[in-house]
């Protein structure tokens, strides 16, 4: 078992990285813009009611990707995801898993359930917080 003090002071620390880097990004130079995906890291450090927001102009999208999964359509989906700035979007037994980023285990990212019964439960160890936006989808953020 893990110093849950030590854990969460390293965890705060690495999410200040994300937080420099949009920062000093209008001073980085091409070649370092080409790199980073601004777009994402201002997404992973966004409050979560600019999460939200953002998460109800795109439930279009979203499902757009939720559908082209479920059909096997992977390229139309990679497409959708880059254009959001999202990592990823997988299945996890019932649920499906829109992935913005995050640093070690912090992660940020949109789930859709069918059934609010199907959502992970929240614990100070993994999910700590999940945000309904509509009736299929929430947001979440892990630690």
């Amino acid at each position: 078992m893990r110093d849950e003090k030590i854990y969460a002071v390293r965890v705060l620390a690495l999410m200040q990285i994300p937080k420099q880097i949009a920062r000093s990004y209008d001073r980085a130079s091409e070649v370092d813009r080409r790199i980073i995906d601004i777009g994402q890291i201002r997404l992973m450090i966004a409050r979560d009611s600019e999460l939200v927001a953002f998460g109800r102009q795109n439930l279009d999208k979203f499902e757009t990707i939720f559908q082209a999964k479920s059909a096997g359509e992977g390229a139309k989906a990679e497409q959708i995801l880059s254009e959001l700035h999202f990592t990823s979007a997988e299945f996890q037994n019932e649920i499906f898993i829109l992935t913005i980023g995050g640093v070690a285990d912090n992660t940020v990212g949109f789930m859709r359930a069918d059934e609010p019964s199907k959502l992970p439960k929240m614990s100070p160890h993994e999910y700590i917080m999940i945000e309904q936006i509509s009736p299929k989808w929430y947001l979440f953020k892990t630690t």
